[in-house]
């Protein structure tokens, strides 16, 4: 049995918008103001939240954790995580097109301006649910029409001139973009499409990153994993939860170009120094 297009979008609509508040504890504070570090560091993540989430949204234990693996890694290594700057507007508000536009421009702007200040470091993407979009957006393009309203279009940010050029590692969780069997597809959803999959050049500009870019996708997702059944909405709140650990050792090992068992022995030598 699958679900009408229709239907589909409804259920999707009900969860983005029924968004429960956050509770999980994160090193890092929910906050309404952005964090946007002015000092430079060795690694920067460029985060971007869900909808209706404050920053730095379910996204704050992750940033942590990635932060505590790149420097028990390597004790040389600073890393800090700026938020892309945007609205979050949920799906209800009938504004989303424009919320994920601007998340899009806002974060492609704010990278070039940090790697202009700060052209020795390295860039992570991560993004969740809305943010999970912006972030594909950012590198391989994005507009069109999704959840009744029309998204402005964009280009895709190539990857062999900065910022692209600086881009180490991408993450993305329950994306609206979620393209079926793509290399880095990540869980259960893989073979599934999100409600507007990357196609045609905006997918091809897209995978020119394939090779640092991972995007999970949980079955009965109704964001990433449309006609997968049954829909569970815990399937698309529960990335961070589920997820933490396993993303961010594969955001250091990418960084850093490590195998496992290097990235092991790296945070047993810096733990014992």
């Amino acid at each position: 049995m699958k679900l009408s297009c229709v239907a589909t979008t409804a259920i999707a609509i009900t969860i983005l918008s029924a968004t429960p508040v956050l509770s999980q504890e994160a090193n890092y504070g929910y906050n309404v103001i952005p964090r946007i570090p002015t000092n430079c560091s060795d690694i920067r993540i460029f985060s971007a939240r869900g909808s209706n989430e404050p920053y730095p949204g379910r996204a704050g234990a992750m940033l942590a954790v990635m932060c505590q693996m790149f420097e028990s890694a390597d004790g040389d290594l600073s890393c800090d995580y700026e938020d892309i700057t945007f609205p979050a507007n949920q799906t209800s508000s009938g504004v989303y097109c424009q919320s994920a536009h601007t998340g899009t421009v806002n974060g492609r702007a704010q990278m070039a301006d940090y790697i202009e200040r700060c052209p020795d470091s390295r860039l992570v993407l991560l993004g969740y649910s809305q943010g999970a979009g912006i972030v594909t957006d950012i590198l391989g393009g994005g507009g069109g029409d999704l959840f009744g309203c029309h998204q402005e279009e964009n280009p895709s940010m190539p990857r062999k001139t900065a910022p692209g050029s600086s881009v180490v590692a991408a993450v993305t969780f329950g994306s609206t973009r979620f393209t079926a069997n793509q290399s880095y597809n990540i869980g259960p959803g893989s073979t599934f499409n999100g409600i507007l999959p990357s196609a045609g050049k905006k997918l091809a500009d897209l995978n020119a990153y394939e090779d640092i870019l991972a995007s999970w996708c949980n079955a009965g997702d109704p964001i990433c994993a449309i006609g997968s059944l049954p829909v569970n909405v815990t399937a698309h709140w529960s990335y961070y939860d589920e997820y933490t650990y396993e993303a961010s050792r594969w955001v250091v090992r990418t960084a850093l170009g490590y195998t496992d068992d290097q990235l092991n022995r790296a945070r047993r030598g810096h733990h014992h120094q």
